[in-house]
């Protein structure tokens, strides 16, 4: 199993230190081949780890929700736009005890995966609303069927926009995506020097009729990518 691009930052650094230090020859020549390997593997370069640039500033976005506690589901579909745009997504509470979720990535990625989340969850719970009055659910049915939706609808999300095999990604989308990595990772450091990271969650994916209903819809939903305004993204998200 490949390392994530985080990971592959933090080495990359850690090998290219040595020369700067108290390492003695030996030690540094080690280091040396290590690096070489790391970068051949990746399709790298020493200007991808140590002078990329992104030719855009890294920004962070809040989207705010009126819970008080944090629903899996939307942030299983938040989440899964994020990874796929390589995002960073913290989670955080407002002053009054809100769920707030903050979008840390490049502007372009973070513009359109705010407004792409923001847009489909609205078609997601009118959709699955719609689905689940037909089938005839009631009261707390509806609401555990229209979550079951939008984790289906995240599902199938992901296996169109996440690669699934390392051979599926070009080596400058690669270069690029460790490029974003380090800039976020510079960004959080800076920023939130204390930040502890959290384990990955586990999200159960049921197998029931809301489920399936939103798989079919999040694998049929248009998903415009490179949008550059709100009234530009409605016109090609939004028609169908």
């Amino acid at each position: 199993m490949g390392m994530d691009l985080e990971e592959v930052m933090r080495k990359a650094h850690k090998l290219m230190a040595f020369k700067d230090g108290n390492a003695n020859p030996n030690e540094v020549a080690i280091a040396a081949g290590q690096l070489k390997r790391l970068l051949r593997k990746y399709q790298l370069s020493i200007a991808d780890i140590k002078h990329g640039d992104l030719g855009e500033d890294v920004i962070e976005e809040d989207v705010f929700t009126k819970r008080n506690r944090e629903n899996r589901a939307e942030w299983f579909l938040l989440i899964t736009l994020c990874d796929s745009h390589q995002c960073t997504l913290l989670i955080g509470k407002s002053y009054s005890g809100k769920i707030v979720y903050s979008v840390i990535g490049a502007k372009s990625d973070v513009v359109h995966v705010t407004w792409l989340y923001e847009s489909l969850l609205k078609r997601f719970k009118e959709s699955a609303k719609d689905s689940a009055r037909a089938a005839g659910f009631h009261g707390h049915g509806i609401t555990r069927f229209v979550n079951s939706f939008i984790t289906g609808a995240a599902v199938a999300i992901g296996e169109r926009l996440i690669p699934k095999e390392e051979t599926e990604v070009s080596s400058d989308s690669r270069a690029l995506a460790v490029v974003k990595s380090g800039a976020i990772t510079g960004f959080l450091e800076k920023k939130y020097p204390e930040l502890k990271r959290a384990k990955p969650k586990e999200h159960n994916i049921s197998s029931g009729l809301g489920a399936k209903l939103g798989y079919r819809e999040g694998m049929q939903v248009p998903l415009s990518r490179g949008v550059e305004n709100k009234e530009q993204a409605a016109q090609l998200t939004l028609c169908s």
